[in-house]
């Protein structure tokens, strides 16, 4: 049972005191079911490393151990390299710390390699180009707007590429999302309003256009 527990503390979740017991439950919103119960004595023989946060228990653990670093592993220039994310930084931060109603992660590690290997892609291919916005550049079929006489290094250039190709392999209303909320930080709730999509949608939009992009870059 500590496994269980541990890995659903590390995927966010919490434990907080209900009369002489303990709930392990995922979000504030009490209205949920808690995902466990567990009487004090099973808490205290667990021996976890917990801090106390307000009326609620979380994990505590070192730097290297917060579920804030992602250990991924990329493909990189020179191969298969293992790499450190901090996925407090990410556009989707707050996707990457969600779980779902199992206590397990939204998004996998392969989904974080892929989204990372976009955003490099980008960032190399683009960065100094002077990049808009305006992503029907990256329309199936389309040249992603190289011209022959760019005067940008080959290895921008194959970056540009792959950037095109890596988007153009998604569906168009999963292209737009994936563009707008992972590589221009567009908020969910901004995308579903532009989109017209159903409230609390676009997070399993976000995870379909990573899944392809992880089978794209060969996660």
């Amino acid at each position: 049972m500590r496994e269980k527990v541990l890995r659903r503390l590390r995927n966010g979740a919490h434990l907080e005191r209900e009369g002489s017991d303990f709930a392990l439950r995922q979000g504030r919103d009490r209205r949920r079911p808690a995902l466990m119960r567990l009487a004090k004595s099973q808490v205290t023989a667990l021996d976890l490393p917990l801090r106390r946060d307000g009326d609620i228990w979380r994990l505590a653990e070192g730097p290297g151990e917060s579920r804030e670093i992602a250990e991924v592993w990329q493909v990189g220039d020179a191969g298969w390299e293992r790499r450190s994310v901090n996925t407090a930084e990410s556009p989707i931060a707050f996707l990457l710390r969600h779980a779902d109603r199992d206590g397990l992660p939204f998004l996998q590690k392969r989904h974080v390699a892929a989204l990372e290997s976009l955003r490099d892609d980008h960032a190399r291919g683009y960065a100094q180009a002077g990049l808009s916005s305006n992503w029907e550049r990256y329309g199936a079929g389309g040249s992603g707007g190289v011209r022959s006489g760019d005067d940008a290094s080959v290895a921008r250039l194959h970056a540009r590429d792959r950037c095109h190709r890596a988007l153009a392999c998604l569906d168009a209303d999963l292209r737009i999302v994936i563009a707008r909320v992972c590589l221009e930080g567009v908020t969910l709730g901004v995308i579903e309003k532009a989109l017209r999509l159903p409230r609390r949608t676009a997070k399993d939009k976000v995870r379909e256009g990573l899944d392809r992009l992880a089978r794209f870059y060969g996660y």
